[in-house]
């Protein structure tokens, strides 16, 4: 299997967040490797890797963007930096850490500016020949 890079991006970030990705036809699920399935994730289908990250939102926050906020507070002793958006941390945050140090900004930068160039076909998936009862 070729990935580019964010593919591969994709699929570090799902494993960090302990999700795993399931396919059945054309439909894709995820699977909440720690149990939890916070707001029903694991009964929605998806389509491509744009649902899927739309719906991650909660996930993205608190492993991602709080992660790196905190690493900008606390390491790098910025005390009042804000921003408003994603793709403004993303362009604020960049220029304060060097490339080895750059890896939240660019799994932030994939879920932000490079969704659609994910096919989930490439990325690392089970496939599924029954779902649980009631969800597809």
């Amino acid at each position: 299997m070729i990935q580019n890079q964010y593919e591969k991006l994709f699929d570090e970030f799902l494993d960090l967040i302990e999700f795993i990705l399931i396919k059945k036809g054309k439909q894709w699920k995820l699977e909440d490797r720690q149990g939890g399935n916070l707001g029903d994730i694991e009964d929605r289908n998806f389509i491509n890797a744009g649902d899927i990250l739309e719906d991650l939102d909660r996930y993205i926050e608190d492993y991602i963007v709080s992660s790196l906020y905190k690493i900008i507070i606390q390491e790098k002793k910025y005390k009042n930096f804000e921003y408003k958006n994603w793709e403004d941390l993303i362009l604020k945050a960049k220029p304060l850490f060097n490339d080895e140090e750059q890896y939240e900004i660019k799994i932030l930068d994939m879920i932000c500016n490079h969704f659609e160039e994910i096919n989930l076909n490439n990325c690392h998936y089970e496939e599924k020949r029954k779902w649980k009862l009631g969800t597809m």
